[in-house]
């Protein structure tokens, strides 16, 4: 299960523009895509659990990505379910520039 599972996930969008964006302008150097490849590099992310209490089902959900939202029937499970979410949520996706649109980079402080 996944962030944008039945649903239009505009966040994954523009996470997806921005790391593409990331990726084209840093000659692949940097972008999400990148620091998961890296070898010993990880993200660390906070995620929130929530249980159900008729089920006792968990559900799963990171706080700083819009969306990624995911749940399981152990805790454990809900947390590998959001890795994947997370995972998912960053992908990059190609994106098509307007003609005479220009792309840049601006770092934010």
């Amino acid at each position: 299960m996944h962030c944008c599972t039945n649903v239009i996930c505009q966040h994954c969008q523009d996470i997806s523009k921005i790391n593409e964006l990331w990726l084209k302008y840093s000659n692949g150097c940097f972008g999400f895509s990148v620091q998961r490849q890296t070898k010993g590099l990880a993200m660390k992310w906070r995620v929130i659990l929530e249980s159900d209490l008729e089920t006792g089902d968990w559900a799963v959900w990171c706080p700083e990505l819009p969306g990624c939202t995911s749940a399981g029937e152990t805790e454990e499970e809900a947390l590998e379910n959001i890795k994947e979410a997370i995972q998912l949520y960053l992908q990059p996706e190609s994106i098509e520039l307007a003609p005479g649109a220009i792309a840049r980079e601006i770092i934010v402080s």
